[in-house]
C-alpha cells in the first residue's frame, strides 16, 4: 500500500492555500482532516478503527510531530514554513478577525496590541518559537525543559522525516517540488484562501513589536533558516521546476478567476 502523506499545518504558512491543492491529489474517502493538537481530537483519531487508519492517504492538520505512531504502515510528512516574524503578525490579525474565537474575546477585552499580546504569550504555542514545537513533537511543557534540545530534535525531524519542506514565501516552486517528490499527476494551480486582511506590513512593525517577536523565536528563526537550506539544496535535484514555474503562473491566470467565481456562487446558493 502507498504511504500516507501527513501535513503538519503549522498555523498562518499558507497552509489552508495548499489544502485545496492536497484535496485534489487523494480520493476524498481517504483523507482524513482536522486539529489533532487537543488530547481529545487526539484521542478520537487514535479511536478510529484500525483498517481505517491504514488506508488513509492523508492526514492534514495543525499537530505535533510523532502522528505517525499511530497509522498503520508507511508514512511521510510535509510541512510549510515561513519567516517567523511574519508569521506571528500573520496570526495576530487573523485573530483580530475572528470574533468567535476564545484569543479574540481576551485580545479585545484587555485591549492588546500586538506586542502586549506576544509579550504575555497569550497563544505561547504559536507564538513562541511555535514551529520548533510542533515539528519537533515536544509541545509546551517539554520545551521550557530543554529548548535547544528540541531545536535540534525538529532540524532532524525535517532531515529524516519530510519528503518535502516548502516555503510560503516560495508557495510557486514548493507546490512543485510537492509534485515532484510525492509523484502527483493531477494539477497544481491554487487560489489564495484565508489571507490575513488588514495587517500591519513588515516594513511598518515598530522596533518594539520586532524585537518582541524575535526575543521569543530565536529557535523559529534558526530552524526557518535550516529549512531554507534544505528547501534548496532538494529544489536543486529537480532541475524541471524553474520551467514549470512560467506553465503554473499561466494556468493560474485562468483557474483563479473561475474558482473566484464558483466560490461566489455557491455562496449565494448557501
Amino acid at each position: 500500500m502507498a504511504q500516507t502523506v501527513i501535513f503538519l499545518h503549522v498555523p498562518r504558512t499558507a497552509g489552508t492555500s495548499l489544502g485545496s491543492i492536497l484535496g485534489r491529489q487523494y480520493p476524498k474517502g481517504s483523507i482524513y482532516r482536522g486539529g489533532l493538537l487537543k488530547d481529545e481530537d487526539l484521542a478520537s483519531f487514535r479511536a478510529l478503527d484500525e483498517g481505517r487508519r491504514e488506508s488513509l492517504a492523508l492526514v492534514d492538520g495543525h499537530m505535533l510531530f510523532g502522528l505517525h505512531e499511530d497509522i498503520p504502515g508507511d508514512s511521510t510528512y510535509i510541512t510549510f514554513l515561513r519567516s517567523p516574524v511574519d508569521r506571528v503578525v500573520s496570526y495576530f490579525f487573523y485573530l483580530k478577525r475572528r470574533p468567535q474565537t476564545p484569543l479574540n474575546k481576551r485580545i479585545e477585552s484587555q485591549n492588546l496590541d500586538l506586542r502586549a499580546f506576544v509579550e504575555r504569550a497569550e497563544a505561547r504555542l504559536h507564538t513562541h518559537d511555535g514551529a520548533t514545537r510542533m515539528i519537533s513533537g515536544g509541545g509546551l511543557d517539554a520545551f521550557e525543559e530543554d529548548p535547544d534540545g528540541m531545536l535540534e530534535r525538529a532540524k532532524a525531524n525535517l532531515e529524516a522525516s519530510f519528503s518535502c519542506v516548502g516555503l510560503s514565501e516560495r508557495f510557486d516552486e514548493s507546490v512543485l517540488l510537492l509534485k515532484a517528490e510525492l509523484g502527483w499527476s493531477r494539477p497544481v494551480m491554487y487560489a489564495r484562501k484565508n489571507v490575513t486582511a488588514a495587517r500591519t506590513s513588515l516594513d511598518d512593525l515598530s522596533s518594539a513589536e520586532r524585537t518582541a517577536i524575535e526575543q521569543v523565536n530565536q529557535h523559529d528563526m534558526e530552524l526557518y533558516e535550516f529549512a531554507k537550506s534544505l528547501f534548496e539544496r532538494r529544489l536543486a535535484a529537480h532541475t524541471t521546476i524553474d520551467s514549470e514555474i512560467a506553465r503554473l503562473r499561466r494556468m493560474n491566470a485562468f483557474y483563479r478567476p473561475a474558482a473566484g467565481a464558483k466560490a461566489r456562487v455557491l455562496g449565494r446558493v448557501r
